[in-house]
């Protein structure tokens, strides 16, 4: 994983004495090599779009998800760690903290999930509006 990195910046250290534009479409080549990732990246971040209903779909088909919602909703803020004994202790859902972190990312993706820096800490907290909004302006359609 190391060397993909390394390759990847190579073309920015390559034309980094060069003229401007050199560096941007260099920049362009990264961002296009490293847009793949779930969260995007410093270079390029992805286009997160709340008003995506497909993602907010999407995100609620999971029941993994459904049930870090919910705790969520019971316990709002907490850490990774936090949300991986309470689905260990309360779901007896025992998942690797990378599968849980990328639950977390699919859930933030869709504009359900907030995420807020402590220090050194990261701490979800949940926003209702996205499925709210969902409830109001499809659901009612059928209700």
């Amino acid at each position: 994983m190391r060397r993909l990195r390394a390759s990847l910046f190579l073309p920015l250290c390559v034309h980094i004495h060069g003229s401007a534009s050199k560096i941007v479409q260099s920049l362009s080549i990264l961002a296009i090599s490293l847009d793949m990732q779930p969260k995007g990246c410093i270079i390029a971040p992805m286009n997160v779009d709340a008003n995506n209903e497909n993602a907010i779909f999407r995100a609620l088909a999971d029941p993994t998800r459904r049930l870090i919602i919910d705790d969520l909703n019971q316990k709002d803020g907490q850490t990774l760690f936090e949300i991986c004994g309470r689905l260990s202790q309360n779901h007896n859902v025992h998942m690797a903290r990378q599968s849980i972190t990328k639950h977390l990312g699919i859930l933030e993706s869709a504009g359900i999930l907030r995420v807020e820096w402590q220090g050194r800490t990261k701490v979800h907290f949940l926003d209702v509006e996205p499925i709210q909004r969902i409830g109001h302006t499809w659901l009612n359609k059928y209700l």
